[in-house]
């Protein structure tokens, strides 16, 4: 006989903490941050990934070091929700 595991359903805070981890990877870095309350850290974030943007404006060697700016603002605001579902649970 196979037993069936009842899963509870999720919390509006894990909701929450998943939503802004959806922000945090799809929409700008640091937006999901900013909206879980973490506001300096989110806002570390989304001006570091916009510097990379407006890095990349600059021509070739420029573009490079910008693409790598925004690479890090996107894992590290990825990380940051991660930590952030983490702790909900």
């Amino acid at each position: 006989m196979i037993k069936q595991i009842k899963k509870k359903p999720w919390s509006v805070e894990k909701k929450l903490a998943f939503a802004c981890l959806l922000l945090n990877i799809t929409a700008a870095p640091g937006i999901g941050t900013f909206l879980w309350g973490l506001k300096k850290l989110g806002i570390k974030q989304l001006v570091l990934s916009i510097i990379g943007m407006l890095m990349m404006l600059f021509g070739k060697a420029f573009t490079i070091i910008g693409s790598v700016v925004i690479g890090i603002a996107w894992i590290w605001s990825v990380m940051t929700g991660i930590k952030i579902m983490k702790d909900v649970r």
